[in-house]
């Protein structure tokens, strides 16, 4: 018996907990806690007067008259718009640098699409006539974002077709190039110094006396250290063993040296889980450009009569990396090649398939159907 009230109990503070949220738990899942939902971190004063001044810029007026209506009554919901608007500032700048027409097509899309979001908003407290008049100025609207979308979509199958273009002239001057190319390699690694007399001065102040030293960071538990060695160790031998040695010299440097290639060896697991081809040629390639510069080393400290043989296992492992470097260029140009396709599938499908997915995307937006666009 007493278990089971236990069982009421907890069921019935859930239930309070689902009432007390003003936006209502996420549809079929347990409700968040405040610090993991979308929009609850603040924003920094900067950051937020950026967005606020991009959304007053390149949107209709109602938006930020509804910014500045909902900051202080919903903070929650203002929050949630700054972080949206933020992340379509950063895809405007970062496509405004690259290519100006892609980054307008994607602005005017995303500005559709704020202003058919607030139509229907205003649809839900609409009644009578007024209702089934702007429900047609909805669908309007919502065709005129569709085709939009198109045009953004089209604009990034030029602009992946250039970046194609690009990477397919390169590799053939590479060829071409071939000897140029392989020289060059063979004698940076020839010439590479790390001398503390041959390099720049640091452009930073010095550390004042008061100052302590910086603190390593991060420092794992055994578990995660283990893990982290076993990974660089499955990849890497030597710098593992490199590491361990560090861990005894300085173990201040092996901490932060352990997270750095923590997130290399991280990134490589992910892309020998997605893509195990560039993955492959992608550690070839590190793996000779480290033997490259273990040569380099030794044909500095050799002496004249060393000097040759080291010299000519260098060429050897040079154009091997060439051949490596040719081979990644072209993983790159069919990876491309293949999202070109998928890109091109989709526009096509979309357009097949345009009074659909507008009639499913309205019944979405007005609380009919759930939206597909």
């Amino acid at each position: 018996m007493r278990r089971w009230l236990w069982i009421f109990a907890i069921l019935g503070m859930t239930a309070v907990t689902w009432a007390a949220d003003v936006d209502g738990p996420r549809r079929g899942r347990w409700p968040m806690h405040p610090r993991h939902r979308p929009g609850s971190r603040p924003f920094g004063a900067g950051a937020e007067a950026k967005v606020r001044r991009f959304a007053k810029e390149h949107f209709p007026a109602f938006l930020d008259e509804k910014l500045t209506a909902i900051k202080a009554d919903k903070p929650r919901e203002y929050r949630t718009w700054i972080g949206r608007l933020a992340g379509m500032r950063q895809r405007y700048e970062r496509l405004k640098a690259r290519n100006p027409k892609l980054a307008e097509a994607a602005l005017i899309e995303d500005r559709l699409r704020v202003e058919v979001e607030y139509m229907a908003t205003r649809y839900r407290d609409t009644t009578g006539e007024k209702k089934a008049k702007l429900r047609e100025d909805i669908s309007e609207k919502a065709g005129g974002l569709f085709d939009a979308t198109q045009k953004r979509r089209l604009l990034e199958v030029a602009d992946f077709q250039k970046r194609l273009g690009e990477i397919q002239a390169n590799l053939k001057r590479r060829e071409t190039r071939r000897k140029s190319v392989v020289a060059k390699f063979v004698a940076d690694n020839l010439a590479r110094r790390r001398h503390p007399a041959t390099r720049p001065a640091s452009r930073r102040s010095p550390r004042p006396a008061s100052r302590p030293a910086a603190r390593p960071g991060r420092i794992p538990g055994p578990r995660m250290e283990q893990r982290i060695l076993g990974l660089i160790q499955a990849n890497q031998p030597e710098r593992a063993r490199h590491l361990r040695e560090l861990k005894e010299s300085d173990p201040r440097k092996y901490w932060r040296t352990l997270w750095r290639e923590w997130h290399v060896a991280r990134r490589r697991m992910l892309m020998r889980r997605f893509n195990p081809a560039l993955a492959k040629v992608l550690a070839d390639l590190d793996r000779l450009q480290r033997e490259a510069r273990r040569l380099g080393r030794e044909y500095r400290k050799a002496d004249a009569v060393g000097r040759p043989g080291i010299k000519t296992k260098l060429q050897a492992v040079a154009a091997k990396w060439f051949d490596v470097s040719n081979e990644r260029i072209r993983l790159e140009a069919k990876r491309i090649e293949k999202h070109l396709d998928r890109i091109k599938a989709d526009i096509e499908r979309r357009r097949r398939l345009r009074s659909q997915i507008l009639l499913k995307y309205v019944g979405g937006l007005l609380l009919e159907d759930t939206p597909e666009m």
